[in-house]
């Protein structure tokens, strides 16, 4: 579940309440795209409030690719029932049938009579219109998870142990993209924490004390812009009416997952020797090539 209250004041501007948060993932973004797009005004009359659920409705916490899916249709939801409202204000002050009525670019359209958000909420004697919105319940025995595939191409210098990852290619199934710059982002993101996960991020623990002896960034290694391969992304899907009214699933983790998978089976490719333990650093490498003659 997740909800979320649009404001809509009578100049015409709107903004969003939720109790989500945005961890870097571009939930403002969305948020804004879509009420901007059932609305018919422009994004930068558009502002959202995050990640207080004293003021807003609740939302769930941010994990399990979960956000977009969930608060993009509670948008889309508070957004089309505000416009319902403008439409019925409409009618009633020009005292005619709802259905004649049109709603284009931020005013509804009559004949040759408009009227604009400013002049419906003055007319109705409201400064502010609130509206509230909620995604609907899922489909029972319908799958609305992410799907996906990646590929990863690597060299493995077998007189140092290192490997380089050249390119990955990540193929998935996330219904409808809401931003294709930030959905690049999130899978640049994800497959990089992949990329550290496989082959440098390794906590080591005293086993006689328990201190965990990788405290900083200089034992803790982590990849930086230098590690950075080719990225390609291919969604194969488009939006999935049966999910939702936005038809939009999650990419959050789905681009971390498959990642190491992809690189260890790349390496057993190139070696022919099964890496069995993460981070194939170049120690394990170099031991698996000696130990297999």
């Amino acid at each position: 579940p997740a909800g979320v209250t649009l404001r809509l004041n009578r100049d015409g501007s709107v903004r969003i309440v939720a109790g989500s948060q945005d961890l870097g993932t571009g939930t403002y973004t969305f948020i804004a795209q879509v009420a901007a797009e059932i609305l018919e005004i422009p994004i930068s009359k558009i502002s959202v409030i995050l990640g207080d659920t004293a003021s807003g409705p609740y939302c769930g916490s941010s994990g399990g690719s979960t956000t977009a899916a969930s608060v993009s249709p509670a948008v889309r939801d508070a957004a089309e029932r505000t416009k319902e409202k403008l439409l019925s204000a409409a009618a009633a002050i020009w005292e005619v049938p709802q259905e004649q009525l049109a709603y284009k670019d931020g005013k509804v359209l009559n004949k040759d009579k408009e009227l604009n958000i400013s002049r419906i909420l003055k007319k109705m004697n409201e400064r502010v219109l609130i509206t509230e919105g909620a995604r609907e319940e899922n489909k029972r025995n319908y799958i609305i998870q992410s799907f996906g595939a990646q590929f990863a191409e690597v060299e493995v210098d077998t007189d140092t142990g290192k490997i380089k990852v050249l390119k990955v290619v990540a193929a998935h199934d996330i219904g409808r993209v809401l931003n294709r710059k930030t959905l690049e982002n999130q899978f640049h993101g994800g497959i990089m924490q992949g990329l550290g996960y496989a082959l440098m991020e390794d906590r080591v623990i005293d086993r006689n004390t328990g201190k965990v002896l990788t405290t900083d960034l200089h034992n803790y290694k982590m990849p930086t812009i230098a590690d950075v391969p080719e990225i390609k992304v291919i969604i194969v899907s488009e939006g999935d009416p049966l999910i939702s009214n936005t038809g939009v699933k999650g990419i959050g983790e789905p681009a971390i997952i498959p990642t190491a998978g992809a690189i260890a089976n790349a390496v057993y490719n190139a070696l022919g020797v099964r890496i069995k333990s993460l981070p194939m650093t170049p120690d394990k490498i170099l031991n698996a090539l000696y130990s297999n003659g």
